[in-house]
C-alpha cells in the first residue's frame, strides 16, 4: 500500500512538472496560515497552522494555471476528556482560473492524496492513528505586486479530506505568503 502510495504521490508531481507545453511564465509561492477544523468528536472548531509550497504554470495569453503543492497541516482538537492532534500531508494537483487580465484575483480548485496521523491523548490512553486519503481543495485569493518578481499572495481554502484519519473532514486555511516568478 505504502509502495502504491508513494508511486502516484511521484507519478503527480511529474506529471506537473514534465508533462507541460513550451514554458512562458512559471511561479513558485511559499505561504503558510492558520487552519481551522471541524472536530470529528467533540463537533468544535479547532484552530492551528499550516505552510505549503506550490508551483503554478501558465502561458502569458492564459488566465488558467495548472500545478501542484506540497504542504503540511497540524491542529488540535481539544475537549474536557481528551485531547486529539492532527497533522497532514497534502499533496496536490491543482489548477487556478485567474478573471481578470492582470493575474491578480483567481479561484482555485485541486485534488490530491494526503499523509495524515491523529493522536488521542486522554486520561489513561495514548493511541496513534496513521493512514492516507483522498484529499479534494476549493478556494480564492489574490496576489500584490512588489517587485517585478516578487508578489505577496493572499488565499483562502476549503479543504475536504477522507481516509482512515478524518471520515469526511473539513479543514479551512487562510493563508499569506510570498510568490516568485
Amino acid at each position: 500500500m505504502k509502495k502504491n502510495t508513494l508511486f502516484f504521490a511521484v507519478l503527480f508531481i511529474c506529471t506537473a512538472m514534465f508533462g507541460q507545453s513550451k514554458s512562458l511564465s512559471n511561479l513558485y509561492t511559499l505561504d503558510f496560515g492558520v487552519s481551522i477544523l471541524k472536530g470529528v468528536e467533540s463537533n468544535t472548531l479547532s484552530n492551528g497552522y499550516n505552510f505549503h509550497f506550490a508551483y503554478d504554470y501558465f502561458n502569458a495569453n492564459n488566465s488558467l494555471s495548472r500545478g501542484f503543492s506540497i504542504g503540511y497541516m497540524e491542529v488540535v482538537d481539544e475537549n474536557a476528556e481528551n485531547e486529539i492532534a492532527y497533522t497532514t500531508m497534502p499533496i496536490l494537483l491543482q489548477g487556478k482560473y485567474f478573471p481578470t487580465s492582470g493575474r491578480y484575483l483567481y479561484l482555485q480548485g485541486g485534488a490530491g492524496i494526503h499523509f495524515s496521523q491523529a493522536e488521542h491523548i486522554g486520561t489513561n490512553r495514548f493511541i496513534i492513528a496513521s493512514g492516507g486519503g483522498v484529499i479534494l481543495l476549493a478556494g480564492a485569493g489574490s496576489l500584490f505586486t512588489l517587485d517585478e518578481n516578487l508578489l505577496l499572495k493572499v488565499a483562502y481554502s476549503f479543504n475536504w479530506l477522507d481516509g482512515k484519519t478524518y471520515q469526511n473532514g473539513i479543514i479551512h486555511s487562510l493563508n499569506i505568503g510570498l510568490a516568485f516568478h
